[in-house]
């Protein structure tokens, strides 16, 4: 756990207990807390217990959810690296699907923590050319909660794929309706909507409260050329309370929203290109007030 004056920062270690292929096991941020008023902001895909176990929770990302590295040239039997989890087992003919429960080898990951900062690091595990070495560095500063990450090509195969954090949110309690406001990146293009949304400009609110069972989805490619920073904001502003996350350092791609009625995910894409050698650097900054 992170603890300053002014946030609590809940985090669960890297585990390879993890029942799912998907999100990156150098851990979930699984709360954040107000120190001062109390309020929590994060909540979990799905609602029960044991969900940083079956799914996400809290401020989690994951690579690979359309470009899975390796997964076209490998045959039914064989792995591919599915960076932050390990050697996964392509297990049929059809096209990966994410969501899917794949078997893992996980790759070694080793941590170390203090009371403001977090250093993960997973070594690579051969694979047809495929390996990468990824470091986060986790620091916790006044209201700011700062995640770099460091990615290194230390194979001989191009690594071609994509990075994003799903941002499972519920601020202070409140279910998704009327009383939130989302703040899109600018530069975004037209896309795909679904849910009771009402848009002015930028901003977005909802006309009602999300019904049980409900889904909202919005989805929108980022249009400038080249963009290497972008930001979303999220508010409740009868509380007098939002969240901000901007992303630098890399080649932002796409902003995506998705939520339910206990649930609400901005997500911003990044591009990854790196052949062999290479090395990258991307941060992902979240301001809480």
């Amino acid at each position: 756990m992170l603890k300053n004056e002014e946030l609590e920062v809940r985090y669960e270690p890297p585990s390879h207990k993890c029942l799912t292929s998907r999100f990156d096991r150098t851990g979930f941020i699984t709360q954040v807390t107000d120190v001062r008023r109390g309020h929590t902001y994060c909540s979990a895909e799905h609602q029960g217990q044991g969900n940083a176990r079956r799914g996400g929770v809290g401020l989690c990302n994951e690579f690979s959810i359309h470009r899975a590295v390796g997964y076209e040239t490998a045959q039914v039997g064989q792995p591919f690296p599915k960076l932050g989890v390990g050697l996964v087992t392509r297990a049929h003919e059809r096209e990966y699907m994410f969501h899917e429960p794949y078997v893992v080898q996980p790759f070694p990951i080793s941590w170390d923590a203090s009371e403001d900062r977090i250093e993960v690091s997973v070594e690579p595990l051969p694979c047809r050319g495929y390996e990468a070495r990824l470091h986060k560095r986790i620091v916790l500063r006044g209201r700011q909660l700062c995640i770099d990450y460091t990615l290194q090509n230390a194979g001989t195969m191009a690594i071609i794929t994509e990075e994003y954090a799903h941002n499972f949110l519920r601020m202070a309690g409140r279910e998704i309706g009327p009383d939130y406001e989302v703040v899109i990146p600018d530069l975004v293009g037209a896309g795909s909507v679904g849910g009771p949304f009402v848009s002015s400009g930028r901003t977005l609110n909802w006309s009602q409260p999300m019904r049980e069972g409900e889904e909202c989805y919005l989805s929108r490619p980022i249009e400038a050329s080249g963009a290497t920073s972008a930001a979303w904001e999220l508010h409740v502003r009868q509380l007098g309370i939002g969240l901000m996350e901007e992303v630098s350092g890399a080649a932002v791609s796409h902003f995506a929203l998705w939520g339910k009625a206990h649930v609400i995910s901005p997500e911003l894409f990044i591009s990854i290109q790196l052949e062999p050698g290479q090395v990258m650097n991307w941060q992902r900054v979240y301001s809480f007030y």
